[in-house]
Parts: structure tokens; C-alpha cells; sequence
């Protein structure tokens, strides 16, 4: 009621000015002028409100992320201009957050568990910073954090360590217990004249770096930084065009096996033949091919040329024609992986598929899954590459079952000497011949390490010791590849024997078959 008392006023003060003088009529013809002036002024100031705040929210939806509350990539590139709005520019702190793990939060818990984590996330974010400050989420599972008063490299730390720290407490939605890390990479802008796209592009240089060193890691921007990351911008362009010239050619090693001495199977191996450096192993593309998402196609690549030469006379007769495939865990949900592997069967050549134990973990979805039973109607088996480097579990050889592992040589690098070396291999060894699996030494350089990983029952054994990786055309000139051992009965083990009665004589060594 109280807006009508300007309303009432107006009348009392035209009635007093107009009725007196002029009479009824007048004054009824003025009240109703001044309360025509009264309600379009009323409900025009209520309609411009109402206007105004509908526009003020339509801006802040705008800038706001709907499924965390948090600001979005336009709230983000938004502060990033807010920068030039004054005569004086003001320096920015940015935080990159990246999640570790995100993706398989999603395939295991479904999309719900996702946004109930990325909301979490938010919300603990917001908690680290100042009410000045901008948690924005600019990528699906990506998060950046505005300083915006100025901070020194001291305050950014400890920022970011606080909400590295965030990540230490597992997130619980419906019954669940989620775990969820982070990689954080660090930029304090030390001067006004730089662009925005370039700001943005070396906290890209940092969080990357950080995703580089591992989970949990904090990295901040440096020129030495970015003169690395220019480098390996020029590396990754030359992958790309060297893959596209066809540079990437296939190298082999053969797998030996332990009891007869025979070649049992050829590794394919990627080769860069470079047109400057020469030949190139992986150690010097296959991380940042990776990262192009080139790898398994470099390695489809190779593979096809391999199952080519089969065809020529470059091959033996005596060559066996089964071949082993290195694959990554987002090459082997692949079709391309697929109709490889049908080629391979339609040539007569046996493939068995190596996945690094890096990429083996608990986590894997039914994607995964699907993609493994597949590659297995197919023919093929598959081999976990470099078992003892990562972090697969007993749950994961469960569930995988794969057909062989591939022992990293660090396992047996000093198994002759270093007991505790020694008792690793044998327990590794032990463990896969319980569960059915055979077993594939990597990295015999010398006779006394044959001799011992053949002791304790490996079934095959590749390395150095035998022959390096070589080109397809070398294959004819490596002596005594192919023939099995001059004495006949190579590593024949009694296997009526208790392996408890100390009696029993450990195996002849393998003599090389490389001269």
C-alpha cells in the first residue's frame, strides 16, 4: 500500500491547487492526468527493473558454468581482456587444474558419478581462493584459476598447493568412494605486454609438463620451459609429415624360444628413418607420437609393411610367421586394429598384441573389454609388455587373462648377481606359470643372464644377446637365426623331477645364436 501514497499526495496537492479555484470538473480532469503521469512513471521504472535484472541475469548465466556453478570459457577469456580495461594493465596469475583419471570415472560410474565429481571439484577449488579470484571450468574435465589482484610466485604456490591438496580426500556420491587427482600447471605474468592467446599458451606449456612428470604434480612456467615446449611443437610436426611421407619403417626382433633355441616369433618394431638424423628408435618420437595419437597408426603402419614382405623373398621358409603388435589402450578399441588383424589371418600369419603394463589398470572399461574378446575372436593373443614397470594388480591379470608376459629387463638385469633381483623374477616367473601364462625374458645381454632366467623356467627370452631389432632385408643374414641348437636337446627339463630335490642340475646356458 505504501506505493500509493505518493499517489494520494499528488491529489491532495492538486485538489488544493485546482479544486478551490476552478471547481469539481477541473479538478477531476486534473486528478486524472496525474494519475495517468503517476502509473506510466510507476510501471515504467518497475518494467525498466524488472528488465535490468533479467538482463543482469541473463549475463551471469552467460558467464556461468550450469553443471558446476563455477565461471565458463567466456568467463575465463573475459578476465583475460578485463586486463586491458584500465590505463594501467594488471597482471594475471593463472592455475591450470587438469584432472587425472576423469575419463574412466565416467566408463566405470557412469556419467552421473562424473558431474558429482566435477561438482565437488569446483566447490573445493572455490574454497582455495579469494572472492576476488576466478575458478573457471574450461574443458570437460579442465579448470583454471584467476588471480586477479596481484600475486607473486610465493602466493600462486601456495595457492596451487592448496588445491592440489583438495584432491587428497576421495569424493563419495551414492554409496561410492571415488578417487580423483590432478596435474596443476602455474603462470604469474611478469609483464603487461602480452597477449592473451600467448598467456593462455604457456599455461598450456605448464600443465602439460606437468601431465608429462607424472599424476600429482605441480609445474611452473619458465623460458626454459618454453623453449622445450617449442622444440617438441617442431618434433611433433615432423612425426606428423614423417608419417605422412611414409619415413616410419618396420625393424624385427626375434623372441627365442628357451627350450629348443628356435626363433618362435619377430617383435615389430617402428623405426623413424629420418631424412637428417637417419634412423631413429622409439625412445626418440614415442612419447609425442602418442600424444599426436599417431603411435598406433605409426605402428599399424609398420606392421602392414612387415606382413607385406612376407610375400617377397626377403623372408626364409623357415621364418616363422608369427608376429608381435604393440598397441596403446586407445589403438585397441580401434577399428583400424581390427581389419590389421584380419589381414594378418588372411596371409596365415599369427599376431599376438602387446600392451605396455603402464596402461594396464583396474579401471579399464567395457570398451576395453569388448575390444579384447574381439581381438581374440580374431585369433590373436595378448601379451602385457614390460610387466614389472607399472601398476597392474593380480585383480587386473585376472580379469584380462592375458596369454604372456613380457618380463622388463630391469627384472633381470642383475637376477645373477643381486638376490633380491633374483627373487623377484622367480616369484614373477612362479606366478605366471600358476595362472597358465607363458613368460618372455626381455633384455638377455650376456650368458650369465640366460643362463639364469632359463634356470628358473622362462619360456622365451629375446634380446640383444640374440640379435638387435633389424630391417626385414637383414633378416636372411643373421647366422643360425633359425636353425635350433647344434646339441639337439637344448634346455630339456625332466618335468617328473620335484623341483625341491636339489639334485637336480641347473640347465645348460643358451649359447648365442648370433655369432
Amino acid at each position: 500500500m505504501l506505493i500509493f501514497v505518493p499517489f494520494i499526495l499528488i491529489l491532495a496537492f492538486v485538489y488544493q491547487n485546482i479544486g478551490d479555484h476552478y471547481g469539481d470538473a477541473h479538478f477531476a480532469l486534473a486528478a486524472i492526468v496525474a494519475s495517468g503521469i503517476f502509473f506510466i512513471f510507476f510501471f515504467g521504472v518497475r518494467a525498466a527493473t524488472r528488465v535490468n535484472k533479467n538482463q543482469l541475469e541473463m549475463e551471469r548465466l552467460a558467464l556461468t558454468d550450469p553443471l558446476t556453478g563455477v565461471g565458463n570459457r567466456r568467463a575465463y577469456d573475459q578476465a583475460l581482456m578485463h586486463r586491458w580495461s584500465t590505463s594501467e594493465p594488471n597482471l594475471l596469475t593463472l592455475i591450470g587444474i587438469d584432472l587425472d583419471g576423469f575419463k574412466a570415472i565416467n566408463d566405470l560410474h557412469g556419467h552421473d558419478a562424473g558431474d558429482a565429481v566435477l561438482r565437488e571439484v569446483a566447490r573445493r577449488l572455490s574454497s582455495c581462493v579469494r572472492p576476488t579470484d576466478l575458478v573457471a571450468r574450461v574443458g570437460g574435465d579442465e579448470f583454471t584459476i584467476a588471480l586477479r589482484t596481484p600475486s607473486s610466485v610465493r602466493d600462486a604456490a601456495r595457492i596451487a598447493r592448496r588445491c592440489l591438496l583438495q584432491f587428497s580426500r576421495p569424493i563419495r556420491f551414492c554409496g561410492l568412494t571415488i578417487e580423483i587427482g590432478a596435474s596443476i600447471g602455474v603462470f604469474v605474468q611478469n609483464s603487461p605486454n602480452i597477449a592473451s592467446s600467448e598467456i593462455t599458451k604457456r599455461l598450456d606449456f605448464a600443465l602439460y609438463a606437468a601431465k608429462e612428470k607424472g599424476k600429482g604434480q605441480i609445474v611452473y612456467y619458465s623460458t626454459v620451459l618454453h623453449r622445450q615446449a617449442l622444440r617438441q611443437t617442431q618434433l611433433r610436426k615432423q612425426i606428423k609429415l614423417g608419417f605422412e611421407r611414409g619415413e616410419f619403417v618396420p625393424f624385427l626382433q626375434p623372441i627365442i624360444d628357451a627350450r629348443s633355441g628356435c626363433t618362435a616369433a619377430f617383435e615389430v618394431l617402428a623405426r623413424w628413418n629420418h631424412p637428417v638424423r637417419g634412423i631413429l628408435e622409439p625412445g626418440s618420437f614415442y612419447k609425442d607420437a602418442v600424444t599426436l595419437g599417431l603411435m598406433d597408426n605409426i605402428g599399424w603402419s609398420v606392421f602392414k609393411q612387415a606382413l607385406d614382405n612376407l610375400d617377397s623373398d626377403m623372408w626364409a621358409p623357415s621364418v616363422p610367421k608369427h608376429l608381435h603388435l604393440n598397441v596403446t589402450q586407445q589403438g585397441l578399441v580401434k577399428s583400424d586394429l581390427l581389419r590389421v588383424l584380419k589381414r594378418a589371418r588372411a596371409k596365415g600369419v599369427r599376431v599376438t598384441i602387446e600392451i605396455l603394463e603402464t596402461a594396464l589398470v583396474d579401471d579399464w572399461g567395457p570398451e576395453e573389454m569388448i575390444a579384447l574378446k574381439t581381438v581374440r575372436d580374431l585369433g590373436a593373443k595378448i601379451a602385457i609388455d614390460d610387466f614389472g614397470t607399472g601398476h597392474a594388480s593380480l585383480t587386473s591379470l585376472v580379469r584380462i587373462k592375458p596369454d604372456m608376459l613380457k618380463l622388463d629387463r630391469f627384472i633381470v638385469h642383475n637376477c645373477q648377481t643381486n638376490s633380491v633381483e633374483r627373487t623377484v623374477l622367480t616369484m614373477a616367473l612362479q606366478m605366471a606359470k600358476d595362472l597358465g601364462i607363458k613368460t618372455v625374458c626381455e633384455g638377455i645381454e650376456t650368458a650369465d643372464q640366460e643362463a639364469s632366467v632359463c634356470e628358473e623356467g622362462a619360456d622365451f627370452l629375446q634380446g640383444f644377446r640374440y640379435s638387435p631389432a633389424v630391417p626385414v632385408s637383414e633378416l636372411a643374414g643373421l647366422p643360425n637365426i633359425f636353425a635350433t641348437n647344434a646339441t639337439g636337446d637344448l634346455l630339456k627339463r625332466d618335468t617328473e623331477v620335484s623341483a625341491t630335490d636339489s639334485a637336480v642340475e641347473a640347465p645348460l646356458a643358451l649359447p648365442s645364436l648370433v655369432s
